[in-house]
């Protein structure tokens, strides 16, 4: 299978020390993963250069520069939608994902059913946006139609009425490149029209429900084990997915800061020598099994 991952972010020691130890847990899982492609698409950069101590990190990963040096770049917009442009054709899936994931467990019946029939993949988000307007005042606002509800937020009630279309956490967007490339191209005529109805932060999460929808995309909502975030109430409401977790998302940042866990040894060894439950121990544990318990990054 040909696999392609993409991420963005800015060329920093946070997401360079992030984006490596991604490269990392594909080499772990070996295989189509190891084999995989791993493209990191930088912005808001002066040179176009990777730090000196991460390039030996980089070699067996793709950096693309996603506009020109000292450029202004508004809400990261180039590094996020340059994703959209570099991934291969005749791959079989594309996976989208956050810096601040790990990829603990390989997913054959995902690759399985992109194969069979094709949709967009994701988890579908957290809460609702930060924003009084409701969905169909949005989508008729952008695409002038209504716009089916058929999902609950994930850390909300699941036992109420359904209140979110496919509105999908970034952490991990799949598909294969045909798809992919439609969402991206209705994506860039509406997301002007969207930011002034939700504001930049939220466009591009909201940008995934309206254009399948818009375009009738198929798509299919996953179980949370494809982006568990390290979250307290996740563990409560979800503890056979916290069993099964196929990608991480450490977003929060309660307890460590996920930026710095992978910077240097003395904010590594802090993170390994913390006392953790749920899915940060889950997390803990995988970060201790892909390096011995010692920095890798030295």
């Amino acid at each position: 299978m040909k696999l392609d991952f993409l991420i963005c972010g800015t060329p920093t020691d946070v997401f360079c020390s992030q984006i490596a130890f991604f490269r990392l847990c594909l080499d772990n899982l070996g295989g189509d993963y190891k084999n995989a492609r791993l493209v990191a698409t930088f912005g808001d950069h002066l040179v176009e250069r990777i730090p000196e101590r991460w390039q030996p990190y980089f070699n067996n990963i793709e950096v693309k520069w996603s506009h020109p040096v000292g450029a202004v770049n508004p809400d990261y917009f180039a590094q996020h939608y340059h994703r959209f442009k570099v991934f291969r054709p005749d791959a079989d899936m594309v996976i989208i994902c956050d810096a601040d994931t790990a990829l603990i467990r390989p997913f054959p019946k995902l690759l399985d059913m992109c194969s069979q029939t094709p949709a967009l993949f994701g988890v579908i988000a957290h809460y609702h946006m930060s924003t009084d307007k409701d969905w169909q005042e949005i989508a008729k606002a952008v695409i002038n139609k209504p716009i089916k509800i058929e999902y609950n937020y994930t850390l909300e009630a699941s036992d109420s009425l359904p209140v979110a279309p496919f509105y999908i956490n970034y952490g991990f967007l799949a598909g294969t490149p045909a798809l992919l490339t439609k969402l991206y191209n209705n994506d860039i005529t509406l997301i002007d029209s969207i930011i002034q109805q939700v504001g930049p932060f939220w466009a591009s999460q909201v940008s995934v429900a309206l254009v399948s929808e818009n375009l009738n995309l198929p798509r299919f909502a996953l179980p949370l084990r494809y982006n568990f975030p390290n979250d307290k109430k996740a563990d409560q409401l979800y503890p056979n997915e916290l069993e099964k977790i196929i990608l991480l998302h450490y977003l929060r940042n309660t307890i460590y800061d996920r930026h710095k866990i992978f910077t240097n040894e003395k904010e590594f060894d802090f993170f390994m020598n913390l006392d953790l439950y749920g899915s940060d121990k889950v997390f803990q544990q995988h970060v201790s099994k892909l390096t011995d318990g010692k920095y890798p990054f030295t």
